[in-house]
């Protein structure tokens, strides 16, 4: 469950608080500056991981995790680097990270141009003093694309972001937009579900932001009309591994709105049951942060307009869950001074 959005200055001063001597230790340990210490952090129970997806080994900066332990004096200290034993072959390592119990997920991409950025998840499990490398999650059943840019943790349950088709021999391929798993007995993570768009006609780029509580799973998107007018025409260029063209398309592109849908898990699978706009049409980037925790949803719009002095200073969209399971507008948040976001 991502509490990022609710409580993130909280996790972050408990994180950093009288920890200046271990940060600079760990940034000054390698020959890079930009070791994109913090891109990715998550917190659960005693321990933190805090990634460096851009640091640098033997002069390639594949990157690595970094696990930080409460002590008995409630101090946080550097416990072990993370990194999967196929490192050489990987870049970006804790691009995003999370953590759930004894477990931490770790994204990676491929260093080849064939692969593509988040295409595997490494499962790590916490054995005694040691962080063992269990297992690694990737695309299955013929799905072709990313995966892992984004990874939520709720209880027994991982949902992973994925912009992913299945080749079927047609036009229109299936796509899936994220892979949900859940903890086996035998301690690994089996799949159990997919949030798909196949049945949303219009609807776009599910996958960016995720988040899961309980049954429902949320992912923001965007709604395009294909039927209205260009704004404007974009030309788009494949290559192959040597430079060579091998595909030009030139599309149009229009208006889109974004918007963050609802999947509630039912015994067919995981059905779409909701699509949450801003309920004052002012909500800029609506769903650019989704929080999940207790019955309330979260919906961030980074650009929202103030409706009082017109700044985009930003809005949190609250919902509340009703006795029949669905999000009902509650309240929204405005920054209390609006001029910090100008």
């Amino acid at each position: 469950m991502n509490f990022k959005l609710l409580i993130f200055f909280a996790l972050f001063t408990s994180l950093i608080k009288g920890q200046d001597f271990q940060i600079n230790a760990l940034v000054s340990d390698s020959i890079f500056y930009d070791q994109r210490f913090g891109s990715s952090v998550a917190v659960y129970g005693n321990v933190a991981a805090v990634t460096a997806s851009n640091a640098a080994e033997d002069g390639v900066r594949s990157g690595a995790v970094l696990i930080f332990e409460k002590n008995e004096k409630s101090e946080w200290e550097f416990s072990t680097k993370l990194k999967p034993a196929d490192s050489k072959r990987l870049l970006g390592i804790g691009a995003k990270v999370a953590l759930a119990k004894e477990y931490v997920f770790i994204s990676a991409r491929g260093n080849s141009r064939r692969q593509h950025y988040g295409s595997f998840v490494y499962v790590f499990r916490k054995e005694g003093n040691d962080w063992v490398e269990t297992q690694m999650l990737k695309l299955e059943g013929g799905y072709q694309g990313s995966f892992g840019s984004n990874i939520e943790v709720d209880g027994n349950r991982v949902i992973v972001s994925a912009n992913a088709d299945l080749k079927t021999g047609t036009l229109e391929n299936e796509k899936c937009n994220a892979f949900i798993s859940e903890l086996a007995p035998d301690g690994l993570w089996a799949l159990t579900g997919e949030i798909k768009n196949t049945e949303l006609d219009g609807y776009q780029f599910l996958n960016q932001v995720i988040d899961l509580e309980g049954s429902h799973a949320f992912v923001n998107g965007y709604f395009e009309d294909t039927t209205a007018e260009p704004i404007w025409f974009c030309t788009m260029t494949a290559k192959d591994e040597k430079g060579k063209i091998i595909m030009k398309k030139r599309s149009p592109c229009r208006s889109i709105k974004p918007m963050t849908f609802v999947f509630t898990e039912t015994n067919a699978g995981w059905v779409n049951t909701q699509i949450l706009k801003p309920w004052d049409n002012e909500g800029r980037e609506f769903g650019c942060a989704i929080s999940a925790h207790d019955g309330m949803l979260a919906v961030s719009a980074k650009h929202a307009k103030n409706t009082s002095n017109k700044s985009l200073a930003g809005k949190v969209y609250l919902y509340k869950i009703d006795a029949n399971g669905i999000y009902q507008p509650f309240q929204i948040i405005y920054p209390k001074d609006s001029h910090y976001s100008q």
